[in-house]
């Protein structure tokens, strides 16, 4: 193929219409590698101009950890991309040869700040996996085929989805965005932690997580990672984040650990032929090993040797000068010596057994080597059965610690070296009770993340789920787990029940309290915050009685008497009780101003006995000072004005005697009386004497009138009756008089001329 600037070397790969070549830019003569996207129709015209726009896009902005676009270009029919040249080292050839602690730390921040760039360009990669992260010069990582996927929230190809590292999302064919790739950077760090992808089907074939699966549990040296994997294995992916703090603070959780892991893969010694033999069954082996024993054959053969000896040895001398290993084979078969690959089989099993990532198929296999030449051989039968009764320890162990996945993966290999032990079922029920455990769990812990407080339903499905978890699995770590979160939940509500209480809202606080007893009753926490609870409600309780009965007193008008069972004293019991009380404040203010409206209404009616009482009463009940003095004040001033009343009234008389009723206008009897009401309006005294002023000068008027002299007579009148003591027909004579008091004045006026002197003034003094 002719690209122009570009001597193409070889054919890397091929995919549908896209190919990638191992190039020569002719310009720089520097090697490069180089995709080719043909286009033929219009879908390729699709992904063809997509691969340019992504190209341009990683061009524009390059990162570190994303492989290098060096040109962009086109020809007649295709679009070609040029990238810098990576030698083909990926992420599992560095794991084969070894990786440290902090080269998977500096790899899979790279990749995930590479993610992060990805998403910043709305580019998603689509297809991440352990075969598409080359490492450059061993350790840096570098996404490549990244222009494989796709802009924004399109569809990604079927041929970009790998079985066991695709999205649930982009497996069904939905829009896909970032957090696919975060999907498949999750599955990417889980092989690297575990050795294999987290979810397989039935044929073995690594797979995309379904709603129901969870995260398994990783080795306990590892459990720092656990929720970082959660987080980016959700099948949910509005669930699902990379959090890259959180995973710098996971590889610091780890490799501050008193013993950091050491991730190395190797290879296996021993072939897949003899491992494969080895997972017939061992026990099956080992039995037709011994049916084709040389036992009877090497006694025929010692008989004959001890015939021929001297032909043997001459013979021998030769053919072991000839044919060493040969001649070391014949007489290790006649158990004369031992076999000349025995010691080197021996080495190799041993090594195998020390080495914690050999399989149980390939440290049994190599043993069994030994036994071909050494049938007999003690030590190796002898370590086949350590080694399998030391791989039991390990699930056990594994079981007990929760390590699921290496339960798992250390029984399926018991089951196809010894499928006939009578230790799988148990160990398959126990998993299998594990993992629902675990399941119980995680939901329960799903449940509990996703609700709230408030969520009362959601509260208590969370709380009888884990005592269910508890009641179910006793000695399981879920269960211990559990507990644990039962506990803490039980905590936190106490503490939520304490800050209800201290804001009085009594009604959340028993609530809350009521909960945390189903969570964890026999917790310290919670009994003293229960204890805590009661007493306040008791208080809270004693308050509002108190509250009622001062209600109830002041509206029977007891507001202070008798001694200590009226209002006040039973407001001041609640404020006692609770200083701060509003209703029990403004109720004391109510009943102070009520005592007050009390002394008023008993002065007026001179029962001042009873307002010597309720001034005690203050005194004895510690009634503020103010009030006293007020009521006090109150009783002399209307003493006061009694006093002064009837010195008016007093002088009132002695004007009515004389006859001074209206007149003189500083000083008559209406003038004395009128100031003497108003400083006594009870004074009956008083009242009496304004009623006979009131007739006096009534008697007067109608004198008058009777004389002609209308005009006096009506003035006279109208003093009578603003005296407000009047009778009915005084109305009416002023009716009767005003229509006459034109005519009246004339007569009147005539009378006066004719006679010379004032007949009204004199009929007064009469």
């Amino acid at each position: 193929m002719n690209i122009h600037g570009y001597e193409v070397l070889e054919l890397l790969s091929e995919r549908g219409a896209t190919k990638v070549f191992r190039a020569k830019n002719l310009h720089t003569h520097t090697q490069v590698a180089l995709k080719v996207a043909d286009v033929i129709d219009a879908d390729t015209r699709t992904r063809a101009e997509n691969l340019r726009q992504c190209a341009d896009a990683l061009r524009s902005k390059p990162h570190p950890n994303i492989c290098t676009v060096l040109d962009v270009g086109s020809g007649n029919g295709y679009v070609y991309v040029a990238y810098e040249w990576l030698e083909p080292l990926n992420l599992l050839d560095g794991l084969v040869d070894g990786l440290r602690l902090s080269q998977i730390r500096h790899i899979f921040i790279g990749l995930a700040q590479a993610i992060k760039h990805l998403e910043s360009l709305s580019l998603v990669h689509g297809d991440i996996k352990p075969s598409n992260i080359l490492l450059r010069g061993k350790q840096e990582p570098v996404l490549i085929d990244v222009c494989g996927g796709h802009f924004g929230d399109g569809n990604l190809s079927i041929s970009t989805l790998t079985p066991g590292y695709c999205s649930p999302e982009a497996e069904r064919r939905n829009p896909v965005d970032a957090r696919t790739d975060v999907y498949s950077l999750g599955v990417v760090f889980y092989r690297t932690l575990v050795g294999d992808v987290p979810w397989k089907d039935g044929a073995g074939v690594g797979r995309t997580a379904t709603e129901e699966d969870i995260v398994p549990h990783i080795a306990e040296e590892y459990e720092s990672f656990q929720s970082v994997l959660e987080a980016t294995l959700a099948y949910d992916r509005e669930q699902r984040q990379l959090d890259l703090e959180a995973l710098r603070a996971a590889f610091d959780d780890t490799g501050h650990a008193a013993h950091p892991p050491s991730l190395v893969v190797r290879t296996d010694l021993v072939s897949s032929h003899e491992i494969a033999t080895v997972s017939h069954g061992t026990d099956r082996m080992r039995a037709a090993r011994t049916d084709l024993s040389l036992s009877g054959r090497q006694r025929f053969l010692y008989s004959a040797a001890a015939l021929l000896l001297p032909v043997i040895v001459v013979f021998g001398g030769w053919f072991a000068y000839v044919e060493r290993n040969l001649v070391q084979e014949f007489f290790s078969g006649l158990g004369i010596v031992e076999h000349p690959e025995f010691e080197q089989r021996w080495r190799t099993a041993q090594a195998l057994r020390s080495d914690a990532n050999q399989t149980l198929s390939a440290i049994t296999a190599a043993y069994s080597r030994v036994l071909e030449v050494a049938p007999d051989h003690q030590g190796a039968n002898q370590a086949i059965d350590d080694v399998r009764r030391e791989w039991k320890t390990q699930i056990e162990d594994y079981i007990s610690s929760n390590s699921i996945p290496l339960a798992q993966s250390r029984l399926d290999e018991l089951v196809r070296v010894y499928p006939a032990d009578e230790a799988i079922d148990g160990y398959v029920r126990s998993l299998n009770r594990m993992r629902r455990a675990d399941r119980l769990l995680h939901d329960t812990r799903s449940l509990q993340e996703q609700s709230t407080l408030d969520d009362r339903s959601a509260l208590t499905a969370t709380i009888q789920a884990y005592k269910e978890i508890v009641r179910q699995f006793p000695g399981f770590p879920q269960s211990e787990e559990a507990l644990s979160r039962l506990n803490s939940m039980a905590k936190r509500l106490a503490d939520l029940s304490k800050s209800a209480v201290e804001q009085q809202d009594f009604a959340r606080a028993e609530e809350l309290m009521n909960f945390a007893l189903d969570a964890g009753e026999a917790s310290a926490d919670v009994l003293s915050a229960q204890e805590e609870l009661m007493e306040a409600l008791s208080l809270q309780e004693e308050i509002e009685d108190n509250l009622q009965s001062a209600v109830q007193r002041r509206t029977e008008q007891k507001l202070l008497l008798p001694p200590e069972d009226n209002a006040y004293s039973f407001f001041r019991k609640v404020l006692s009780l609770d200083p701060d009380n509003q209703l029990a404040q403004d109720g004391l203010d109510e009943v102070e101003a009520q005592i007050n409206l009390k002394v008023i209404d008993l002065l007026f009616e001179r029962n001042f006995d009873q307002v010597d009482e309720l001034v005690n009463a203050a005194r004895s009940q510690e009634v503020a000072p103010d009030l006293i003095d007020e009521m006090e004040a109150l009783r002399e001033a209307e003493l006061m004005h009694i006093a002064l009343a009837e010195e008016l009234f007093d002088e009132a008389v002695n004007l009515f005697g004389l006859g001074y009723i209206t007149k003189p206008a500083e000083a008559n009897a209406l003038q004395k009386l009128r100031l003497a009401r108003q400083q006594d309006p009870q004074n009956l005294d008083v009242k009496s004497l304004i009623g006979r002023c009131a007739e006096r000068l009534a008697k007067v008027a109608q004198d008058a009138y009777e004389a002609g002299v209308v005009d006096v007579a009506l003035e006279y009148l109208d003093a009578a009756l603003s005296t407000g003591s009047t009778q009915p027909e005084w109305e009416d004579w002023r009716a009767t008089w005003a229509l006459e008091e034109s005519q009246v004045r004339d007569d009147s006026a005539a009378i006066r001329a004719e006679r010379g002197t004032d007949p009204v003034e004199h009929l007064v003094g009469e």
